[in-house]
């Protein structure tokens, strides 16, 4: 049967990286990388409507480019072009996800927008051409095709879901994320890297470290998460750096980056309770100010 929907709303969630490993290797431009990926119950509002006057985009709460150079137009062009509908598409996008924060939110919003026109259009593609679509678009846009966490692998094509056997990984957790007034620019955080071996990570001791992390549940493994961009990414940005120290002291807890950043998180068990993330949060306005981005979420 056709669908007669004429509207469909998606909740386009932020991602974090619970591991990340570069390796140093590089395939056609691209660096490697082995990551252990969760996405968040916090997330942008795409609302995708059937229209007949022309495709467009809009976007409430931060200016954002409208045209092709927005992924969730770029999304929705690239879905024409494999499947040729009649009629056009109106995107509006409710932003909540930072920009340049490693959350990956132009990535998520470019994949809510394919889902989100496969199901108005009554489902045309299968997940496989979905992926082929996303991989098109960005390195870390397939895995927001996936449920639940996934590990990441060459440039990010290549997803591992963890299964249904560790789906009560992530539970009885929350996260504090929070950007500070700056963003850091993916292309120049790589290159930091590039060339300076003590930066990078060997590919089987990644695995091994994230096969450490899942042995047992995040709240008990949450001291082991990594990312071997903090070490740079928190000397050059010093306050970064200082606050995890501080984070680390007084209260025992692990500040981590997400992706290349500058978003940071840090996970919080459930027992650790309400006096915790207030501790957290005055920590953080302390060197950042009260007028911060600063978020509590569970995990997808």
């Amino acid at each position: 049967m056709p669908n007669r929907k004429n509207h469909i709303e998606i909740l386009s969630p932020a991602k974090v990286n619970l591991c990340l490993a570069v390796t140093g290797e590089k395939t056609k431009g691209y660096h490697e990388l082995v990551s252990l990926v969760a996405k968040l119950d916090f997330g942008d509002k795409v609302l995708i409507e059937k229209s007949v006057k022309k495709d467009a985009l809009i976007c409430d709460g931060v200016k954002v480019p409208s045209g092709s150079e927005n992924l969730a137009f770029k999304a929705l062009q690239l879905f024409r072009k494999h499947y040729l509908f009649k009629g056009f598409i109106k995107i509006t996008l409710e932003k909540h996800i930072p920009i340049g924060a490693g959350l990956g939110g132009g990535s998520s919003n470019a994949v809510a927008v394919l889902k989100g026109v496969n199901e108005l259009l009554g489902f045309p593609l299968n997940k496989s051409a979905l992926h082929e679509i996303a991989s098109s678009i960005g390195s870390d846009c397939p895995l927001f095709l996936e449920d639940g966490p996934v590990i990441m692998r060459g440039r990010g094509e290549s997803l591992e879901p963890l299964g249904e056997e560790k789906k009560s990984f992530l539970d009885n957790v929350k996260v504090l994320v929070f950007k500070p007034p700056f963003s850091i620019n993916t292309a120049c955080a790589y290159s930091e890297l590039e060339g300076k071996q003590k930066y990078y990570l060997d590919k089987k001791d990644a695995e091994q470290k994230i096969k450490e992390v899942l042995l047992d549940s995040l709240s008990r493994s949450r001291d082991l998460l990594f990312n071997n961009f903090e070490d740079i990414i928190f000397r050059k940005y010093k306050a970064l750096g200082l606050l995890s120290e501080k984070i680390k002291n007084q209260l025992g807890l692990k500040c981590c980056l997400s992706g290349s950043g500058s978003a940071c998180f840090i996970v919080i068990q459930g027992n650790e309770g309400v006096e915790v993330i207030e501790a957290l949060k005055k920590m953080i306005e302390e060197v950042f100010g009260k007028e911060i981005f600063m978020v509590e979420s569970t995990f997808e």
